[in-house]
């Protein structure tokens, strides 16, 4: 009798486990985006050696996949030019998923740590200025956002909870706002739709989000997996396993990026893992040097306003430009607060970080969208002239109690100094102290917490800056 139950609960049970074979990641799900004029991949698992059938509402003819002897099948989808809401019906055998509401456009990651997931909504006491103006006129735009869950693990997931939303009075409040608005900048300029992924946990550091196989190759970083860690964003490859490696395979345009407080004092291992990561996240989405544009971080007094360490880091970021090819630097130097990290200017940042996209990636190259950049130095009696490359318009100096610059002289003791946009060349700016007859150095802005006041003429930040390390 005991055999012929247990025969029974077998059978009952046979037709659970094979509705249960075809099985597809968060990611692709009902309300995605998938890049336009691209061949997307879509992937998931199925009875091993069956084959998987894919007929996408904007294809002629369906797509056909092999699934593996473990059960693993993916394929290339041809994309067209933008549209829907289309369907998807996938189908192995006698199952089948029919996905709705895809729609075709643009498809960015926002990844980073607390400034880049602060939603749209604001943190407790904390909020994003602009931020119910944002949320009640989101269903203009044709946004989704696809947010990932928090997780850690300490091997390569297949797949991480999370769930693709439309933006809506009802739903945009829960978004990603750096990520938002950047989607939002893309949406009027490119009138189509716009699908954003957000992998971002705040307090995660750079080492968390790169592999194993990238940390060792850097003897200086402890790569132990403490997966008890009160502080699991910060555990060694955690996210890189549990968050990023899952949705590596969704064909996407670019990457923008917010994170490096918690690296804030390893500026110099910072310049050289930030760019291998980026290298690493290239090689894993397989689509050659996508464009990365990254957030300088903000100003904030850190435990001491005075002090250089944010500043060091700014600096360690701002040299990424240079060897991270077809990347942007958005600066911050203006938009933060001093006794607020999570600062409320997050529809600025998506905005410039938007109009790096539009410039760099999407054709209009002759839109600003880099802020002046320190080039040299000369020096004129007791004063010194300092040129700026990016200075469309001319220089601006925003009118402050303080300039934000600093001047030493050989003794390498800097002070406040006063500053004036050049009588006769509009890129370049002249500083000086009376106090300072023979100057030798400048800085900007070269603090925890400084106020920017330089700019070009379309509103953009000059980056923080300081002469004294640069070669003679």
């Amino acid at each position: 009798m005991r055999r012929i139950t247990s025969i029974l609960l077998v059978c009952c049970l046979l037709p659970l486990v094979a509705a249960a074979q075809l099985r597809l990641p968060s990611v692709i799900g009902d309300g995605m985006v998938l890049q336009r004029n691209s061949s997307v991949r879509l992937w998931g698992k199925a009875a091993p050696s069956s084959q998987v059938r894919i007929a996408a509402g904007w294809a002629a003819e369906p797509v056909e996949a092999s699934a593996s002897h473990d059960g693993d099948w993916s394929a290339e989808i041809p994309t067209t030019e933008a549209g829907g809401p289309y369907t998807i019906e996938i189908t192995s055998g006698t199952e089948q998923h029919t996905l709705q509401n895809v729609l075709l456009g643009e498809v960015w990651i926002c990844a980073g740590q607390s400034n880049m997931s602060m939603p749209v909504r604001g943190f407790e006491s904390q909020p994003i200025a602009g931020s119910l103006e944002a949320i009640v006129s989101s269903p203009c735009y044709p946004i989704r956002m696809y947010t990932a869950d928090r997780t850690v693990s300490e091997h390569k997931e297949f797949n991480v909870k999370g769930r693709w939303m439309e933006a809506g009075v009802a739903t945009t409040g829960a978004f990603s706002a750096v990520g938002f608005f950047f989607a939002r900048t893309l949406c009027q300029a490119l009138n189509v739709p716009v699908g954003m992924i957000n992998l971002s946990w705040g307090g995660s550091t750079a080492q968390a989000w790169s592999s194993q196989e990238l940390l060792m190759q850097f003897p200086e970083i402890d790569t132990t997996m403490n997966m008890q860690s009160k502080s699991p964003q910060r555990i060694p490859s955690a996210l890189h396993n549990a968050m990023f490696h899952p949705v590596t395979g969704y064909g996407v345009r670019g990457v923008i990026w917010y994170q490096g407080e918690n690296n804030l004092r390893e500026p110099e291992l910072y310049a050289r893992l930030f760019p291998a990561m980026v290298r690493e996240w290239r090689t894993k989405i397989g689509r050659g040097d996508i464009p990365f544009y990254y957030v300088q971080i903000a100003p904030f007094d850190y435990g001491n306003a005075a002090g250089t360490e944010a500043a060091k880091l700014r600096e360690a970021q701002a040299r990424c430009r240079y060897t991270i090819p077809n990347s942007g630097m958005v600066v911050t130097i203006d938009l933060g607060e001093e006794k607020q990290i999570h600062y409320a200017s997050k529809s600025e940042v998506g905005f410039r970080l938007g109009c790096q996209a539009l410039a760099g990636t999407y054709g209009f190259g002759k839109l600003p969208h880099n802020g002046p950049v320190y080039r040299r130095w000369e020096k004129e009696g007791g004063r010194m002239i300092l040129t700026f490359d990016h200075a469309e318009g001319g220089l601006c100096l925003k009118p402050s109690q303080t300039t934000g610059f600093e001047i030493a002289g050989t003794d390498g003791r800097f002070i406040p100094a006063r500053a004036e946009v050049h009588p006769r060349n509009k890129k370049q700016i002249v500083i000086w102290s009376d106090e300072v007859t023979d100057p030798a150095d400048v800085r900007y802005c070269f603090r925890n917490f400084a106020v920017g006041t330089l700019y070009d003429a379309y509103g953009l930040p000059a980056a923080p800056f300081r002469t004294d390390n640069y070669p003679r």
